[in-house]
């Protein structure tokens, strides 16, 4: 029984794939957690086309807010402060407690 050529490719094709994948040394488990998968076209871990979630519709919503400023300062009127300064006793030595009795 003589075998087809296209038969007789894949099974060598095949058999070299097999004794490649032998010789090739083991992947290291860093290797494989960077790539993610062996599957070729896999996708990662964390794509969210691997596990999709349901859609949720949202509803959006303006809001008119009042801010509520005070009134800006008048600089035209005076300050409305009381100046009482505390009286000191000063030492006999110093200058401010003459120009204060004078």
């Amino acid at each position: 029984t003589a075998a087809a050529p296209d038969e007789v490719v894949e099974k060598a094709a095949s058999q070299a794939v097999e004794e490649a994948a032998a010789q090739a040394p083991e992947s290291t488990p860093v290797a494989t957690a960077v790539a993610g998968s062996t599957k070729p076209g896999a996708r990662a871990t964390n794509d969210p086309r691997v596990n999709p979630q349901p859609r949720v519709n949202h509803e959006i919503q303006s809001v008119q807010r009042t801010i509520i400023l005070s009134q800006p300062l008048d600089t035209s009127k005076p300050a409305a402060i009381d100046h009482q300064p505390r009286q000191l006793a000063r030492p006999a030595n110093d200058p401010r407690a003459k120009s204060a009795s004078n």
